[in-house]
């Protein structure tokens, strides 16, 4: 399972993390804020990540701005694959390194 999911890491301050497969990579740090901690503490699903709904406080929602940004970058930082984009493109490439002649089979 995909998560983001939050650590405080000194004080007042908040380490973002992607966990992919049991490993876990760095987004980024900010100030520490409460509404963060309760809605990004125990993690949330990426897809949780990528919408809205549900979510009332204006510092969560900054949040959510900066991990949007934040996880393409990890994808590509550490050459991992979780977006849907992310995943098509791996795809792709395979596609275009496979042989022709094994597609006609």
């Amino acid at each position: 399972m995909i998560k983001v999911y939050c650590k405080p890491t000194e004080k007042g301050v908040h380490s973002f993390f992607l966990s992919v497969e049991g490993k876990d990579y760095f987004l980024f740090r900010q100030r520490y804020s409460t509404s963060n901690r309760n809605f990004f503490g125990s993690g949330v699903p990426l897809d949780r990540v990528f919408s809205f709904r549900n979510v009332h406080s204006v510092a969560t929602q900054r949040t959510l701005d900066k991990i949007q940004t934040a996880i393409p970058l990890a994808e590509r930082r550490f050459g991992i694959a979780v977006t849907k984009k992310q995943l098509r493109k791996t795809d792709r490439r395979f596609e275009r390194s496979a042989p022709r002649y094994l597609e006609a089979i």
